[in-house]
């Protein structure tokens, strides 16, 4: 189903969603007239978390390549993140 179909099923606003996801209403908007295809993994699972529905329904599976440079590029930042940690 589309972001707006889910926004007006559950009566609230475009600021409403934005401010519930940590967005912007432009943001929301873009998302919804379809100028911007994926929101980041986090805005997905907060709006997903509004609509208490699977975050895939909003962030879709890109396709395998992508994805695997994502997944490699999440270890590298968790990695140095525990680095800095033990410092």
């Amino acid at each position: 189903m589309h972001l707006k179909k889910y926004r007006l099923l559950a009566g609230l606003t475009q600021k409403q969603v934005a401010n519930a996801a940590g967005v912007t209403k432009q943001a929301i908007s873009s998302l919804e007239l379809r100028k911007r295809r994926r929101p980041t993994y986090e805005t997905a699972v907060a709006i997903a978390r509004l609509f208490h529905i699977d975050p895939d329904l909003i962030w879709p599976p890109r396709p395998r390549r992508l994805l695997h440079m994502e997944k490699s590029h999440a270890s590298h930042q968790s990695r140095t993140a525990h680095d800095d940690a033990d410092r």
